[in-house]
């Protein structure tokens, strides 16, 4: 039983080490993300400044990050892989 009860443990305890990495998203150039995605960002936003792009994986869901600050605020755009906004929002 005490083995059983360390093997769950270990098992528990790797999990939660590779968990955070696997939730977390890959960093992209702007050459690496999709066109559709670029297109659709440059479009809405024209004057934004320190662009970061990123490819995340949420419940089978692959969706790119466009982190960036446009007048003066910082801002987080989702989209789907076609360039659809998915979600924004605006850190004060």
């Amino acid at each position: 039983m005490q083995r059983n009860f360390m093997c769950v443990w270990a098992a528990g305890i790797g999990f939660m080490m590779v968990t955070p990495t696997a939730m977390a998203g890959k960093n992209l150039t702007e050459a690496e993300a999709p066109p559709a995605v670029v297109a659709a960002f440059k479009s809405a936003y024209p004057n934004a400044t320190s662009i970061e792009y990123e490819e995340e994986m949420e419940k089978g869901v692959q969706t790119y990050e466009v982190e960036f600050t446009f007048e003066g605020k910082k801002w987080e755009v989702e989209y789907s892989p076609d360039g659809k906004v998915l979600k924004t929002d605006q850190d004060d």
